[in-house]
């Protein structure tokens, strides 16, 4: 079994053009947005579905004002959790990955 660290492992995922090569339509890759940093101590893994289709909104996007990371971090202020960045989120125990790396853009929806 072929052992990666985490940036050789996201780096090979920034790589991937399987879907455009398998002929799905819709599917806009390769997307280089990737989680700013590595899991550890992960206590609670969230899974989002995929990437938003605007590359200005991003989870892991400390600069833009990004809907899911508002909402996540409103809903764990609310049972406690000071969270004003992703290291906070992250040190907390907490991590979000998406289920798929490429944002899709059949018939204009993420």
């Amino acid at each position: 079994m072929l052992e990666m660290n985490w940036k050789e492992l996201q780096e090979g995922i920034k790589r991937c053009t399987k879907c455009r090569a398998e002929g799905l339509s819709g599917v806009r890759c390769p997307d280089a947005r990737a989680p700013t940093l590595e899991p550890k101590n992960v206590k609670l893994l969230f899974v989002s579905e995929a990437p938003p289709l605007n590359t200005q909104f991003y989870f892991y996007n400390e600069n833009s004002n990004d809907r899911l990371r508002n909402r996540v971090f409103g809903i764990l202020h609310d049972v406690g959790y000071e969270l004003n960045s992703i290291k906070d989120f992250n040190d907390a125990g907490f991590y979000l990955l998406p289920t798929a790396k490429c944002p899709s853009a059949r018939n204009g929806l993420n």
